[in-house]
């Protein structure tokens, strides 16, 4: 989970990145500017991402991407 706290910034003013391991958070308004950018060192699944914003604190949720195991294959 992930909370940022934006003040005086409405949600239109937000913008919210999400790779496979990049979370990058940028809002600018006429009184503020904030980015945020952070590398995570596993993988994280951006079609889990949910986030929310309440009076000034955006929160976020975001799921690691379940390990991929690997899977033999039969030669035909």
């Amino acid at each position: 989970a992930i909370t940022a706290e934006l003040a005086g910034v409405g949600k239109d003013e937000v913008n919210v990145d999400v790779s496979s391991r990049t979370v990058t958070i940028e809002a600018k308004s006429d009184k503020k500017t904030f980015n945020w950018d952070k590398t995570f060192n596993f993988e994280l699944d951006p079609d889990s991402t949910k986030a929310t914003m309440v009076n000034g604190i955006l929160d976020m949720s975001i799921e690691k991407k379940e390990k991929t195991s690997s899977k033999k294959i039969k030669i035909e």
